[in-house]
């Protein structure tokens, strides 16, 4: 009895999460008169439901240059910041150097700074390097992520030290010591 209140409440609960979605799919099959006239679907009118939203989109559209863009971008985003996050967390997390805790509380202060403040100077910044309009107004502001650098500073603290010595004894650059002995084993990470 126990299993099935439970199983029923979390029934109750993933339909809840996906009434948005569940919404989006029925607003497309409704013609632009019907799309608020009821919550799901026209349930007296079904043969008002109309594929005409996608023939248009698919038709009329460049569909296919807004998905290559989205896939490009976030490819390109999604590498640049695994990469500069892993780098500077393997710096924070290995290296003694002057100023180390300096950086990171200046860098979590930045996480407290809404996007919304720091968006005006971004955008005056893309204006003067004439990026607007470009794949790099949207990829290097996005290529670094204080908090994906704090995220892999935790993951590798894990990495023990006497492997990175090992590394330098073998004569790996430190290059050499990030990608092929901190990164694999970091490797849940850099999924997530």
């Amino acid at each position: 009895m126990r299993k099935l209140v439970l199983h029923s409440l979390l029934l109750v609960l993933a339909l809840t999460a996906m009434l948005p979605l569940i919404w989006l799919l029925c607003a497309a099959f409704k013609s632009s008169e019907d799309l608020f006239s009821s919550a799901l679907l026209p349930w007296g009118h079904l043969d008002r439901l109309t594929l005409d939203n996608f023939r248009q989109l698919l038709g009329n559209e460049p569909f296919s240059r807004w998905l290559i863009n989205s896939l490009f971008l976030a490819s390109a985003t999604t590498v640049l910041v695994v990469t500069t996050s892993s780098l500077a967390g393997f710096a924070l997390a290995k290296y003694d150097f002057a100023g180390k805790w300096i950086i990171a509380i200046v860098m979590l202060g930045t996480v407290l700074l809404p996007y919304q403040v720091i968006l005006p100077g971004m955008y005056e910044m893309m204006y003067k390097l004439g990026w607007v309009d470009s794949y790099f107004a949207i990829i290097i502001p996005g290529a670094v992520s204080v908090f994906g650098i704090f995220l892999f500073r935790q993951a590798m603290l894990s990495v023990p030290d006497e492997l990175i010595q090992c590394g330098r004894l073998d004569g790996c650059s430190e290059l050499r010591i990030w990608w092929e002995i901190a990164l694999p084993i970091v490797r849940p990470m850099v999924g997530a």
